[in-house]
């Protein structure tokens, strides 16, 4: 529901949605619905290249387990942190990142992800960009 409030244009209403229902989530307990709505959120954060944004998400979807949730959680997670360290131009992290991100994400292929992978396409250094470029979600990349 939050991605596709975002998809349509409706960022302030994504952004508002998420908050709520990850306060109801957190609430109640369910660390994988966390872990998801806040990974899809950082992942909207760095589209905007909002980056303090992507990385207030990022740090509460790992606080609840994304690193070692399942495959969805950990490619996700691993793309935005290849995003953020990109934007921090943290040259050794990014190269271990992008191979963790070869792993995780190689098959995985949500709106999101694919959204993300395509910006990290576009920011990336070459030697990176040709690593993702082995990852699905690049497939329709022109």
């Amino acid at each position: 529901w939050t991605e596709a409030l975002f998809r349509t244009g409706q960022r302030d209403a994504a952004r508002r949605e998420t908050a709520e229902l990850s306060a109801i989530a957190q609430r109640r307990g369910l660390r994988q619905t966390v872990s998801m709505l806040e990974g899809v959120a950082a992942c909207s954060a760095v589209l905007e290249a909002d980056w303090a944004r992507a990385e207030r998400h990022r740090e509460v979807a790992e606080a609840w387990g994304a690193s070692t949730g399942a495959a969805p959680e950990r490619a996700t997670a691993a793309a935005v942190d290849l995003a953020l360290a990109f934007a921090k131009g943290d040259d050794v992290r990014q190269r271990s990142l992008a191979e963790l991100l070869l792993v995780e994400g190689r098959t995985y292929r949500e709106w999101h992800f694919q959204e993300i992978v395509h910006k990290l396409l576009e920011i990336t250094p070459t030697h990176i960009r040709a690593k993702l470029l082995l990852l699905d979600a690049a497939e329709s990349v022109p």
